[in-house]
């Protein structure tokens, strides 16, 4: 495997970006972060084979370019809660953000480490080529790195009292949902493929679940913010991760009802996916509208 002169251009590109972002402050790095994440995953949604053709050897196949559409979801998703917050005036949040996306990118290179040499699954019909390594990787390092070191120059670190009022009840059960789903992703992706879109997979390859546990890593790292967002000062920074996770539900059902409509899944499959997605819709369209009302408590005896 060599280097070519178009993969030297393209690290050669992320390296110099990545020392300009580190002469940023933090604020303009989340707003980096938010319109990287938008540009990316609108590209995912909108036509994901720009960004995988040149990372995969072998043809993709509709699967692929489905699964590349969901983590496009997850990535829009996650700008939506970087844009909004990136003026807040709580410290809690901007290094909140910050951490999740060094625990999910740091997750995402041990994958990808694991990916290219260790033994991963899965038939090599369809394979991540070595611009995997030179463009994904380095991508992913490189975010990795500026995260951590916006997060080790910020002085502000702090957190606030978790009442016990709806918002934040309604907040920890967003993150376990997401935990919950984005887990399956990453543990048994081929159990998730098999079930939800066994008609219109093949076996899965090492593309399908690479992408896979990427999703859920995504996932993962939402669930933390989520954890973490009863510690916020403001409920305008809490209620965002609710109409982040709205967007994203919204987004999904939109996706799974022109799958249907294409006849590439049953309703059986639709009602499936639907009937996974509604209860983390429906905490988070109550977490939205929920306040700072105290939660019913038990008189004592």
């Amino acid at each position: 495997m060599e280097l070519t002169l178009v993969d030297c251009v393209r690290t050669g590109s992320l390296v110099v970006a990545f020392f300009a972002l580190l002469l940023v402050d933090r604020r303009s790095w989340i707003t980096a972060d938010a319109l990287l994440s938008f540009v990316v995953g609108a590209v995912l949604v909108a036509a994901p084979q720009y960004i995988l053709d040149f990372q995969v050897e072998g043809t993709l196949s509709p699967t692929h370019l489905l699964i590349a559409r969901i983590l496009g979801i997850a990535l829009f998703t996650g700008a939506i809660m970087f844009w909004t917050t990136r003026d807040t005036w709580d410290g809690t949040v901007p290094i909140t953000l910050l951490m999740s996306r060094v625990f999910s990118c740091s997750l995402i290179v041990l994958a990808q480490i694991c990916l290219h040499w260790g033994t991963e699954k899965g038939k090599k019909n369809v394979n991540w080529n070595y611009t995997h390594i030179t463009f994904g990787m380095v991508c992913n390092v490189l975010w990795l790195l500026l995260s951590l070191v916006h997060v080790l120059r910020s002085s502000d670190f702090s957190t606030y009292p978790q009442h016990n009022i709806r918002i934040n009840t309604l907040l920890h059960v967003d993150s376990w949902l997401t935990c919950l789903l984005s887990a399956l992703f990453l543990a048994f992706p081929d159990v998730v493929l098999s079930v939800l879109v066994n008609s219109i997979c093949e076996d899965p390859n090492v593309v399908h679940l690479h992408l896979m546990r990427v999703i859920g890593i995504h996932g993962i790292g939402s669930a933390i913010v989520s954890l973490q967002a009863p510690g916020f000062l403001h409920e305008c920074d809490k209620r965002v991760q609710f109409v982040a996770r709205i967007i994203g539900q919204v987004m999904m059902l939109i996706l799974t009802a022109s799958l249907l409509y294409l006849d590439r899944l049953n309703l059986r499959q639709a009602g499936l996916v639907s009937a996974v997605l509604g209860p983390s819709l429906l905490n988070a369209m109550l977490g939205y509208y929920a306040g700072g009302t105290a939660n019913y408590k038990a008189k004592s005896r």
